[in-house]
């Protein structure tokens, strides 16, 4: 009976033990939070307007202006409250149409791609090859463009 009651007695300790361990992780719940295996972010985050976004996911031409520091300034300084929004517009033929904010541009600071300085090219073409992965183009193409890019910078001329 004495080992029963000793058996008991030990396992009921152990029971509260882990019992108190539990209420002290629920008290202080950010202490015991694992840190996560993860390195420090060390890539700035890229991010155009959505104008140039969606122009890149339809695969047309988007001015290199976009990628530029003062274009990617100009993106986080202008954002929409709703990319979505719907804003009244004149088409080309004259007529009015509503049209989503996303697809209208502001052509009063785009700069157009012959008029970049040199330098400024060479900044954008990091960033643009940097945007078109994460908008998922075919390896290939990433390819064919950084080799593009990189033959003009390295040109002798």
């Amino acid at each position: 009976m004495q080992l029963l009651s000793n058996s008991w007695e030990a396992n009921n300790n152990a029971v509260k033990v882990l019992w108190q361990q539990q209420e002290e992780k629920k008290k202080n719940k950010h202490k015991f939070t694992p840190i996560l295996e993860t390195g420090i972010p060390d890539n700035p985050v890229i991010m155009p307007c959505s104008y140039a976004l969606r122009k890149l996911d339809k695969g047309e031409y988007v001015e290199l202006w976009y990628f530029m520091n003062d274009g990617l300034d100009e993106a986080n300084t202008k954002k929409t409250i709703d990319n979505d929004a719907m804003i009244l517009s004149t088409l080309a033929d004259g007529l009015t149409a509503w049209v989503s904010s996303a697809s209208t541009q502001n052509a009063r600071v785009v700069v157009n791609d012959e008029n970049l300085p040199f330098e400024e090219f060479c900044q954008v073409c990091p960033h643009f090859l940097t945007v078109i992965e994460e908008a998922d183009w075919l390896e290939d193409r990433v390819q064919m463009m950084a080799c593009f890019w990189m033959n003009i910078q390295v040109h002798k001329y």
